[in-house]
């Protein structure tokens, strides 16, 4: 999984303490300015994540009655529209360029 780190001068509290409590992710308040925080998901954040894919996959799989012929391309059609939208956001500074 790789890691992804969002800069956030508004940071959702309610979200994150949750996350934070449960040891999913650590905040860190930036140095340079206090309304800025960066959060990372922890070691135990990104094995749960892992497993929640794990279990989407089954769950798809199971859904789609075990074939699988049909996900790869609806995978690379979604991968697509999240570029999409993604380029097409309108950039500000701090904002991360991608939504994940």
């Amino acid at each position: 999984m790789a890691t992804t780190t969002v800069r956030s001068w508004v940071a959702p509290r309610s979200a994150s303490i949750t996350c934070e409590g449960k040891g999913l992710i650590e905040r860190h308040a930036s140095s340079e300015d206090g309304r800025w925080v960066t959060v990372r998901p922890t070691e135990h954040g990104k094995s749960n994540h892992a497993l929640v894919r794990q279990e989407w996959a089954r769950a798809v799989s199971a859904a789609a009655g075990g074939d699988s012929s049909d996900l790869d391309p609806a995978l690379r059609l979604l991968r697509d529209i999240e570029n999409g939208l993604t380029s097409a956001r309108p950039q500000a500074p701090g904002r991360p360029t991608t939504l994940m």
